[in-house]
């Protein structure tokens, strides 16, 4: 497309920059992120499991 166009230099191109930009975040920024979170989630839950099993008991009261 002609650099010169209308729809290339106000539509297009700002939607490109808009686009990578976005692509860069969610995939760069945002998934490690997210993924960092829940694997910390994990573990810490897991080490609480463990550690309660350890311990022969839990703190929740069982209702029978």
């Amino acid at each position: 497309m002609n650099s010169e166009s209308f729809a290339y230099n106000f539509i297009l191109l700002p939607l490109v920059c808009f686009g990578g930009f976005s692509v860069m975040l969610a995939f760069v920024f945002l998934l490690p992120g997210v993924g960092n979170v829940l694997a910390a989630l994990y573990t810490i839950i897991t080490l609480d499991w463990a550690n309660e099993k350890r311990k022969g008991g839990s703190n929740r009261v069982e209702e029978v």
